[in-house]
């Protein structure tokens, strides 16, 4: 007969023998499939495996949210404070947003976004945008820029702004609408800036956010040319900086960013490289 465990362990062992993220899709039922099992041990594992199933919820669109009360779930066993929502292929009038009360992160993957839907973000202090769109019958008001007063982190991977609907990037992206904005990143697929919108208007708003950042990641997929848009010299409280620029030199991806920070390479604790250019540097 195997030994019992102390609980403290147990709690330890579920959320690392999980496996790691693959696509969307297969993680969701991989996480399910794993933790099931564990749930189904002995009644000492039982409950650790519960928090861990709903400590993260993925859900594939808001109605399997709704109908299977996942958040009431989560609640009832004091987790469920990250929402991984992904809505693939189905039609935009279908992906709403539920109510979102006492969820801290949420991550948004493959769906349109109204105003409404902001709105219902608005309390959250971590969000993760891939694949997004920003979007709205054009009747609605453009005017619209939604703050969010408890935002510490934001991520957008490839967004698409529709300007019929939302204010631009540079007129949004403020210290008044995001006044705790501390960890920004941001991706792109196939050109350095934001779909709908030059990537100057992007720069502005970063100059402006700048002062207030504690971490900054970005990535492209283009020349090294459009990094210097960015405006380095903004970024006066600057800890860390994550930079994944695929067509460049070792040193050029350490040197170029940091070298233009307002006092030198001391100003940043630490640059995370991507893991190619990692193991190019180990080896120079």
């Amino acid at each position: 007969m195997l030994p019992q465990l102390p609980t403290e362990i147990i709690y330890l062992i579920i959320p690392h023998a999980v496996p790691d993220k693959t696509t969307y899709a297969t993680h969701k039922k991989e996480r399910y499939r794993w933790i099931l099992a564990y749930s189904l041990v002995n009644s000492t594992w039982h409950l650790p495996a519960q928090k861990e199933l709903y400590r993260e919820l993925w859900v594939g669109s808001s109605e399997e949210l709704k109908s299977r009360k996942l958040l009431d779930k989560a609640r009832s066993v004091g987790v469920g404070r990250h929402l991984h929502l992904g809505v693939l292929r189905i039609k935009p009038e279908d992906a709403k947003l539920p109510s979102l009360e006492g969820v801290k992160e949420v991550t948004l993957t493959d769906m349109r976004l109204t105003q409404e839907d902001l709105m219902r973000l608005r309390d959250v202090e971590t969000l993760h945008f891939q694949d997004c769109e920003f979007s709205d019958p054009p009747f609605l008001n453009s005017d619209f820029a939604p703050t969010f007063p408890h935002l510490h982190t934001l991520s957008l991977l490839d967004v698409r702004l529709s300007t019929f609907a939302f204010p631009s990037w540079a007129t949004w992206f403020t210290p008044i609408a995001f006044p705790l904005l501390r960890h920004f990143s941001l991706g792109f697929e196939s050109a350095f800036g934001f779909d709908g919108e030059d990537p100057e208007g992007l720069a502005t708003s970063l100059e402006r956010l700048g002062p207030q950042l504690e971490s900054l990641s970005v990535a492209w997929r283009t020349s090294s040319d459009e990094a210097s848009i960015l405006p380095w010299g903004s970024f006066t409280s600057l800890q860390r900086l994550s930079i994944y620029p695929p067509f460049l030199e070792p040193l050029e991806v350490l040197d170029f960013p940091l070298q233009l920070l307002p006092a030198g390479p001391s100003s940043s604790e630490s640059a995370i490289l991507t893991p190619q250019t990692c193991s190019n540097l180990q080896a120079a």
